[in-house]
């Protein structure tokens, strides 16, 4: 299993309401604060948070994934722009260089079931 699919499957199993995961390990990855936002009946796309630390000696990314409940599983971004928020995917994926650690959160990265 990659690492972007066990990042999918840890979201996937806290999909079903604002919930948190454990802390999980994934080779040189340490996730953790794993959560998910709810979403109204019938909503086309939620979104998925967490803490991702680097502990290896490479720089790894984050590029998107699969999920059983949904048919895409995407890295995106959020920004301000002239007052506008503007939502986009992140085309190349999120860097995560050794030593780092990334927050993807509501306002900022973040993964985009759609």
């Amino acid at each position: 299993m990659n690492r972007i699919q066990f990042i999918a499957a840890i979201l996937v199993g806290c999909w079903v309401a604002p919930a948190h995961a454990e802390d999980v390990t994934f080779g040189s990855l340490k996730i953790s604060a794993l959560w998910v936002r709810a979403t109204p009946k019938g909503a086309p796309v939620g979104g998925g948070y967490m803490t991702i630390t680097n502990t290896g000696s490479a720089p790894d990314r984050l590029i998107g994934g699969s999920a059983d409940v949904s048919s895409r599983f995407e890295i995106h971004e959020m920004s301000m722009d002239n007052g506008v928020m503007k939502m986009r995917p992140v085309g190349k994926g999120l860097e995560i260089k050794q030593g780092q650690t990334i927050e993807l959160k509501p306002g900022g990265y973040h993964v985009m079931f759609v």
